[in-house]
């Protein structure tokens, strides 16, 4: 017989959550507490994000890392799952089928790269911030309004755009990311959005220097 390979793969775990949203948190603990933690440190990544497929409220969970870690691990969520009654199936794209590889074809390896960094980087601080919600804890000041002011404040600083702008049009170009499937409409309709913004922004400026203005002059 011939020498077993141990490659690297993806597995993705979509799980049904509650559908009210004070149980979300507790939930979301419940499952890095029984599986995630079990192999975070095993594996080379892992994230979580919130979906709407393929259940209205979809926790989707991914491990990235060798292939007998990574089958080891599905084996061991299935039956924790199964254990803590929950509904989940194994699939990719918001679906209960097909293989996940990743998005390095977007985003180049090297995008994939940084981009997979934020995911666990950004998973990790969420779980924090929530596990630690309600405590005082000198070492851990961080609430959650304060951690994702300083993400986008930071970073806009670091790559040099305009942070206000950002905010101003970052609502309204989501909405149009999930709301147009098709790529090449998408795409049209975001560079609309962006010279729109441009010329909304001047007028929100102006409206914001009156709002100063206006305080300022209510303290002489």
């Amino acid at each position: 017989m011939g020498d077993f390979i141990n490659f690297k793969k993806w597995i993705v775990v979509n799980i049904e959550a509650p559908g009210d949203a004070s149980s979300i948190a507790d939930f979301l603990v419940k499952i890095y507490d029984k599986i995630v933690l079990k192999y975070r440190d095993r594996v080379d990544s892992w994230h979580f994000l919130w979906r709407d497929e393929p259940y209205p409220r979809t926790l989707l969970v991914r491990f990235y890392g060798d292939s007998s870690v990574v089958d080891e691990l599905k084996n061991f969520s299935e039956r924790e799952l199964k254990v803590l009654k929950c509904n989940f199936c194994f699939g990719a794209h918001g679906e209960c089928s097909g293989d996940y590889r990743g998005e390095a074809e977007e985003y180049g390896s090297r995008g994939w790269d940084y981009i997979m960094r934020l995911l666990n980087l950004g998973s990790e601080l969420a779980i924090d911030i929530i596990k630690r919600r309600g405590k005082e804890d000198e070492e851990f000041k961080l609430t959650k309004g304060v951690a994702v002011e300083r993400w986008i404040h930071l970073f806009c600083n670091q790559i040099n755009v305009n942070e206000p702008f950002v905010l101003f049009s970052l609502a309204s170009h989501r909405y149009i990311v999930d709301s147009i499937e098709d790529e090449k409409k998408y795409y049209l309709v975001s560079g609309m959005l962006q010279r729109l913004f441009k010329e909304l922004y001047k007028e929100y400026c102006k409206f914001l220097d009156s709002i100063v203005e206006s305080i300022k002059q209510s303290e002489t």
